[in-house]
């Protein structure tokens, strides 16, 4: 609980420090720890909860205003995190044969960034990659619902395609996870 009195970059880093923790823990582990790892679950989404309700979210804007590189690493990197939480989750239901939840909750937060944007060095040349993708998108950045929820020949299935043309890894490590999502 101890969580709750972090500012915004250390409950991303102590987020992501348990997530990490969870994980060894959970491949290297026997099986009555493995259940206790299922408990840390829910601490786990409650840190992610709290990290998602105080952590500024710069949001993309139609007038070309580009936020501060910083904000959004750090934003970007919470969706990430957040996500990552979720696959593990998902992860851990799917060998404990438990059904895996909707993940509805997830429906508004932004899909993993592009690739460009993660691997600009310099802040100018992401600030010019920021703009075009700004411009790509219209301001209307690709959400998790699109990837969730996607009939085929849709506006959202077309934006979808737009997406994956530009994900990164850990970008189409989640489009794979809504795949099998979406068929079970």
């Amino acid at each position: 609980m101890q969580h709750r009195l972090y500012g915004q970059t250390d409950l991303l880093a102590a987020l992501q420090a348990s997530l990490i923790y969870s994980i060894i823990i959970y491949l290297d582990s026997n099986t009555t720890v493995k259940y206790a790892v299922q408990l840390v679950l829910g601490q786990l989404q409650e840190m992610a909860y709290h990290l998602l309700i105080t952590i500024a979210f710069p949001k993309a804007r139609p007038s070309g205003t580009v936020p501060d590189q910083e904000s959004w690493v750090i934003t970007s990197a919470a969706h990430r995190t957040v996500l990552a939480i979720y696959v593990f989750d998902c992860v851990i239901c799917f060998l404990s044969r438990i059904p895996v939840y909707s993940c509805d909750e997830l429906d508004f937060i932004p899909a993993p960034a592009c690739r460009r944007l993660w691997e600009a060095r310099e802040y100018e040349t992401w600030r010019e990659e920021y703009v075009n993708w700004l411009k790509m998108w219209e301001g209307r950045e690709v959400v998790m619902g699109e990837l969730l929820n996607r009939p085929a020949e849709s506006y959202a299935y077309n934006r979808v395609e737009k997406w994956l043309s530009e994900a990164d890894e850990f970008g189409m490590l989640i489009f794979t996870g809504s795949l099998l999502f979406v068929e079970s």
